[in-house]
């Protein structure tokens, strides 16, 4: 077998030194010997990304026999541009892939299918019915890629009804598309085994609404799984501190009052029990220092708070606490 010039080959066909890629790349397209052509194929995949390689390799993936054609195959995960996910995409229609390739696909649909290449949906729906529990992860992660509707319609229903790992796959999707869709899904997780509690942990943590943070912090204060401790406290700090993101998370330190005025004679606008759950906006227009006029107004800085479902009015501030340290 005669090999391209420069090329260095040690035993087991790995390379030990930097491949030259152009070499490769016309070895791979002009050597007559198979041998030649399917090393020079592998080594492709140890080069940097090129789409030159990328349509190179999904030649020969429809020309070379079956050796060349699997060395192609798995060297394509180097090079996956839009143009090569749309061939695979086309592939899968137009041939009947082996094992190996139809595994290789899914793989590659999840690392690389971009927003708008619904193409794939139809994949995606069979690869979810797969018996292969890769493939099944795979069209998850893939259908979080996308950005259509129904990509997150098919998502929500494996959240429902898929088995554990699913589940989890299915709401980190959601989280990648930022629908929030999913949050009463997410905050029944919480209650979970720790590796479902964690994808829900990272689905609410990515919505960050006053809902799904406040559960977060509930869950802190119910006791996380230790494991997920540190997920729970860096989301509730992270949207804390984010300006105009989220309020500031605060408990009741007691059953309390909302006013709709910063003074205890203006009208009680509810009720609150102990350790509620209020946020306060960050900016100096929601403090309000009030004088003491007489022993039905509190003296000190006062709060405008609300709730998860919006309810807000205006609190002491000595009633409350923060609900996280920061």
């Amino acid at each position: 077998m005669v090999l391209p010039a420069g090329l260095f080959v040690p035993t087991g066909l790995v390379f030990a030194q930097a491949p030259d890629c152009a070499a490769l790349a016309v070895a791979a397209a002009t050597a007559l010997e198979p041998e030649v052509r399917s090393f020079s194929l592998q080594g492709l995949g140890d080069c940097p990304a090129d789409p030159k390689i990328a349509r190179l390799l999904e030649s020969a993936i429809r020309t070379e026999d079956r050796a060349g054609r699997d060395q192609a195959f798995r060297s394509l995960h180097q090079h996956l541009d839009g143009q090569a996910i749309d061939f695979l995409i086309n592939l899968y229609y137009e041939e009947n892939l082996s094992a190996v390739e139809l595994q290789l696909l899914y793989r590659y649909l999840a690392q690389a299918l971009g927003p708008e290449q619904t193409g794939a949906l139809p994949l995606l729906r069979r690869g979810l019915a797969h018996a292969s529990a890769a493939i099944r992860q795979n069209s998850v992660i893939a259908l979080g890629r996308l950005s259509d509707g129904r990509a997150a319609t098919e998502l929500m229903a494996e959240l429902r009804s898929g088995g554990p790992r699913l589940r989890a796959g299915a709401l980190r999707s959601l989280a990648r598309q930022l629908n929030d869709g999913a949050v009463p899904v997410a905050i029944q997780m919480l209650s979970d085994e720790a590796p479902l509690q964690a994808a829900a942990i990272e689905y609410l943590a990515a919505i960050g609404s006053p809902r799904a943070i406040e559960a977060l912090l509930r869950l802190r204060l119910a006791g996380v799984k230790p494991e997920n401790a540190r997920s729970v406290d860096q989301a509730v700090l992270f949207w804390a501190r984010h300006e105009g993101a989220l309020l500031r998370p605060l408990l009741a330190l007691r059953p309390a009052v909302l006013h709709e005025r910063p003074t205890t004679r203006s009208r009680i606008v509810a009720s609150l029990p102990a350790r509620a759950v209020l946020y306060a906006q960050q900016s100096t227009p929601n403090r309000y220092r009030q004088r003491q006029e007489n022993g039905e107004t509190v003296s000190g800085v006062w709060l405008r708070v609300e709730n998860s479902d919006g309810l807000s009015g205006w609190i002491h501030e000595a009633a409350l606490v923060p609900a996280i340290d920061r």
